[in-house]
């Protein structure tokens, strides 16, 4: 059965493989365009913005004085940063539930997500859970394709905690190899 792949994965070129990955297998596959984002260093995130100062939060109880801070505010480079990697962010989780919604209407719908990635400013962390646990508390095929060690710090718990643990009842799948086709077939399984 054809399945639509949403690729959670945030440097464009391992996304391109995944997404050849998944078209070659039959499949149809979509890049989540905000994982890539997020991603951006600052100068890039400033440099392509696409907020608008419109686009600020609508004014809480100080009515009109905090609409004109934030107007100033807006302009400054910390703030489109900050509000750049929130629009990332949110636009995340629109996709996240789209996928959901996909699936409740009876489409066929898979994730393979990377495991670190940013979710907010600073250190990569492994973002690819919270992905992976939406998924499957939806009954959404998943896979988790990482280049991490499977038995290092950043995902030994998972393989070695979980994966290698419980085998055949594990409720995603983990490819620490990063093999786009490999996890394309895992969550075709599924």
């Amino acid at each position: 059965k054809i399945m639509k792949i949403f690729i959670f994965e945030d440097t464009a070129e391992e996304a391109e493989k995944a997404k050849i990955a998944a078209e070659t297998a039959g499949h149809e596959a979509v890049v989540v365009d905000a994982v890539l984002r997020i991603a951006l260093s600052d100068e890039e995130l400033i440099a392509t913005k696409t907020a608008t100062e419109e686009e600020i939060p609508p004014p809480g109880p100080m009515g009109l004085l905090i609409f004109q801070m934030n107007q100033e505010a807006a302009k400054e480079p910390s703030f489109i940063i900050n509000r750049e990697r929130q629009i990332a962010r949110d636009n995340i989780w629109k996709t996240m539930k789209e996928i959901v919604s996909l699936q409740s209407s009876g489409e066929s719908v898979g994730i393979i997500t990377d495991l670190m990635f940013r979710l907010k400013t600073g250190e990569l962390t492994p973002s690819g859970l919270l992905i992976m646990s939406h998924a499957v508390s939806h009954g959404i095929p998943v896979c988790i394709c990482t280049d991490c060690d499977r038995h290092g710090d950043d995902a030994g718990f998972i393989f070695d905690g979980y994966i290698q643990s419980i085998g055949d009842e594990a409720v995603f799948s983990f490819d620490s190899t990063k093999n786009w086709s490999n996890a394309v077939e895992d969550i075709s399984k599924m």
